[in-house]
């Protein structure tokens, strides 16, 4: 394959609901271009792009995939991305690499529950977007009635550059709205003939190009004189003007195809490289710079900057990492520093994809996209220089899980296994996070939604025969004391030899919520020797792994060793960690504790029509609202902070008070104090938690 310039490179990502089309949208394309001579089907197992055992048994995408197609002399990257929301932390690590993202919408349905919320996930991106709707061959409606709805949910910029023309009831083109012509195809869609357009569609046309020329005229004062006296503007003019306004966000086209019968897809893929920005559009990238935000220029050959977006396991060839290249270029030998571990990696054979089969490079220029395989040390957010600087890409950052649960082991070996294939399925997946609950000794799955967890737990059992059962993950519940208190405690241990000796005097005093762990030395006169001092420290923070109520972790506490004494002799290290221990157990009992609950910062989007009950079900959640926010598409957005307690089951809650049209997001925003009514309870469960969590 030859080497591409960025300019000459487009990387898209295609999004879309569970059964849009968007997989069997991207076959058609790989059969158009020559790239497969016969067309993958999910439905057969033979799709490109959904090629993992699990993906060919279920005719679902759960993993992103790329490939590449050459066509018209540029190197079209393309992403296929999972149908389920669940599955966003696939989806955010492709959004993060491309300049394009293409939303799939089924003709027949079109903008659904699914729908809406995947192409929310992506209202903070600057990327150019557009919109397919596939199956236009099913369409029954009018054709305008969908754009609207489309515009209602998505966006007013959104505007057809083409739609679609019947003859006998068969969808057999498209109306070229750009280019004013009649595409028709032929040959299973490989060929199209241009025609002149009927005229009872002018009409449609001529409304279509008003709004693409309102749009342009705004972002270009030239075209807009232009437009608003009259004057004939060249197609040339059009195709830059729609160009900028795609490339800024000011147009979102919509096309229309069947990925069925492959109408409408050449045409657009004429028009993608035509119009479609490339990386060099964006002439700089953000990095952090030694701790600070600075620009560089993608065109720089002075360093090259690449970072993994993704990671796959390979049964055959192994661990198989994604890159993109910001800056620079990649060649195989060259050598890499890795920003975050200092270490250094050798880029060995790069590759590029189609689906599964991998394609070695002699060279990867900026703004394309590679593989490496049998790369151990590389994981998904490093960045990777090609000089020895602190130079880090900035990354999006995921969503923070909504969905907990505790998977346990029905024996040691389950559960060892367990550990090993969730952290690989983690490895790969960066929203499915596994945690060990050092207070329950439990492992936990943080995600996205049931989906995502069910997919992954089923694969534990069909594939690797991994028996375990599902808990109610543990609440990370925190003490800390109320008043002030003071402790001593002296350790003096005789035995035959040396013995053991230390004493110590501490104050303890509640801080404010959130400032952790405070420990000052007030020790004068040397009653305790300074390297005995941290000693005092290490036992004090032993203590504070368990309180005194419920056996939760302690926080929020200030510390203050101000006197002591030692023995030339008896006294050591572990001396005055034993003393510091039972003096912070003193202090904890004295100090009037009391238990700290997370409470979660949450942001809930539902329809007007819901608010009522969502806010009813909030108050019974011990929610306090802090705001409400109504949008112009007809949904709100209430924040609110809300006890984790409340939280660990609230996406089923939803999904049933809001038939499946809700969604939320929740950050830990700080502890609080826990009810008095629910302290004992509270504090009977951390002990039982604890009590079975030593017996294993």
């Amino acid at each position: 394959m030859k080497v591409y310039d960025t300019k000459d490179i487009i990387n898209i990502a295609v999004i879309g609901e569970h059964k849009s089309g968007k997989t069997t949208f991207l076959d058609s394309v790989f059969f158009l271009t020559g790239k497969t001579k016969e067309k993958g089907s999910t439905d057969k197992g033979t799709s490109v792009m959904d090629f993992d055992p699990e993906e060919i048994k279920r005719k679902m995408t759960i993993r992103s995939s790329y490939s590449y197609v050459e066509y018209k002399n540029k190197k079209i990257n393309f992403i296929d991305t999972p149908g389920f929301i669940d599955f966003i932390g696939e989806m955010e690590m492709a959004l993060e690499v491309v300049e394009n993202v293409i939303l799939v919408v089924d003709g027949e349905r079109g903008i659904t529950i699914e729908t809406d919320r995947i192409w929310h996930s992506i209202d903070e991106l600057h990327v150019a977007k557009s919109v397919i709707i596939n199956k236009s061959d099913t369409i029954t409606s009018n054709f305008d009635e969908i754009v609207q709805k489309i515009k209602t949910k998505i966006g007013k910029t959104a505007v057809p550059l083409e739609f679609p023309y019947f003859e006998n009831g068969k969808f057999v083109g498209t109306i070229d709205v750009i280019h004013k012509k009649l595409v028709i195809y032929e040959d299973e869609g490989k060929k199209y003939k241009e025609l002149e357009i009927p005229s009872n569609y002018n009409d449609t046309v001529n409304k279509y190009r008003e709004e693409i020329f309102e749009d342009i005229s705004e972002i270009n004062d030239e075209f807009m004189e232009k437009y608003l006296s009259g004057e004939t503007i060249s197609e040339d003019e059009i195709v830059e003007g729609l160009r900028n306004c795609i490339t800024q966000g000011k147009i979102i086209p919509i096309f229309a195809v069947s990925s069925l019968t492959n109408v409408g897809i050449l045409r657009m893929l004429d028009i993608i490289v035509e119009e479609f920005p490339s990386p060099d559009v964006h002439k700089e990238v953000t990095v952090i710079k030694n701790g600070k935000e600075e620009k560089e220029d993608i065109s720089t050959e002075n360093t090259t900057i690449i970072t993994p977006f993704k990671v796959r396991i390979d049964p055959y060839i192994g661990r198989i990492v994604y890159f993109k290249v910001w800056t620079g270029n990649v060649k195989s030998g060259d050598e890499f520093y890795i920003s975050e571990t200092s270490s250094s990696v050798k880029i060995l054979h790069p590759c590029v994809a189609f689906g599964k089969t991998l394609e070695e490079v002699q060279e990867v220029k900026a703004g394309d996209i590679f593989l490496v395989s049998k790369l151990e040390e590389v994981k998904i957010g490093y960045t990777l220089v090609s000089k020895k600087e602190d130079i880090r890409i900035k990354h999006l950052e995921l969503p923070t899980p909504i969905f907990f649960i505790a998977v346990i082991g029905k024996n040691r070996g389950d559960e060892d296994k367990l550990a090993e294939l969730l952290s690989r399925f983690s490895e790969e997946d960066p929203s499915f996070i596994v945690k060990f609950n050092d207070f329950s000794k439990e492992l936990e799955v943080h995600c996205q939604g049931e989906t995502q967890f069910n997919v992954y737990t089923e694969i534990l059992k069909d594939r690797y025969k991994i028996d375990f059962t599902l808990d109610t993950p543990k609440i990370p519940y925190k003490e800390t004391i109320t008043k002030p208190t003071e402790a001593h405690y002296k350790h003096k241990k005789q035995t035959g030899g040396h013995g053991q000796y230390g004493e110590v005097f501490i104050k303890v005093e509640p801080l404010e919520r959130g400032k952790g762990f405070e420990f000052v030395d007030q020790i004068r006169g040397g009653h305790i020797p300074k390297q005995f001092i941290p000693s005092v420290e290490k036992g004090v923070l032993s203590a504070m792994e368990e309180g005194v109520l419920g056996k939760y972790p302690v926080t929020d506490v200030r510390v203050i060793l101000y006197e002591g004494s030692y023995h030339e002799v008896d006294s050591s290290d572990i001396s005055f960690q034993i003393a510091g221990w039972h003096a912070m157990k003193i202090a904890l009992e004295n100090g009037n504790p009391s238990i700290l609950e997370p409470i979660m910062d949450v942001k809930i989007i539902v329809e007007e029509s819901y608010l009522g009950s969502i806010t009813e079900d909030l108050s019974s959640r011990r929610g306090r609202i802090n705001s409400i926010d109504r949008k112009e598409d007809g949904t709100v957005i209430i924040n609110a902070y809300i006890p984790m307690a409340e939280m660990i089951k609230y996406s089923s809650s939803l999904s049933s008070i809001t038939k499946g049209t809700g969604r939320f997001t929740m950050n830990l925003a700080y502890y609080d104090f826990a009810p008095e009514k629910l302290q004992k309870e509270i504090t009977e469960i951390g002990r039982k938690i604890k009590e079975k969590a030593n017996s294993k």
